[in-house]
C-alpha cells in the first residue's frame, strides 16, 4: 500500500491490525506519531522517519489499530509504503 505524504496531514485510518510495517520510500523526511495534532516541527513535532528508515510493530496479542498520522515539513513530500495484518 502507498500513501503519498505532503505538508498536509495524512492519516493511516484506524482498523483492526495486529502488525504494521512502514518504509519512507521518498526522498524527504517523514514525521509521524498516535496524535491527531502531529506536526513537522514545533511542540507537536513527530518522530522522524528519514528517507529508506523502516518502521515495525506489533505481534501476538498486541493492537496496532489506532489511526497513524504522518506529515513532511513545507513544501515537502515524499511516499509511504506501508502492509499491515
Amino acid at each position: 500500500m502507498k500513501i503519498a505524504v505532503t505538508d498536509t496531514q495524512a492519516q493511516l485510518p484506524s482498523q483492526p491490525r495486529q502488525q504494521i510495517v512502514v518504509t519512507n520510500a521518498g526522498s524527504k523526511t517523514v514525521y509521524w506519531g498516535w496524535e491527531r495534532t502531529t506536526a513537522a516541527s514545533g511542540a507537536n513535532q513527530g518522530l522522524s522517519l528519514v528517507p529508506g528508515a523502516i518502521l515495525s510493530f506489533g505481534g501476538q496479542g498486541f493492537n496496532v489499530g489506532a489511526p497513524l498520522f504522518f506529515i513532511c515539513a513545507t513544501g515537502e513530500t515524499t511516499d509511504i509504503l506501508y502492509t499491515q495484518r
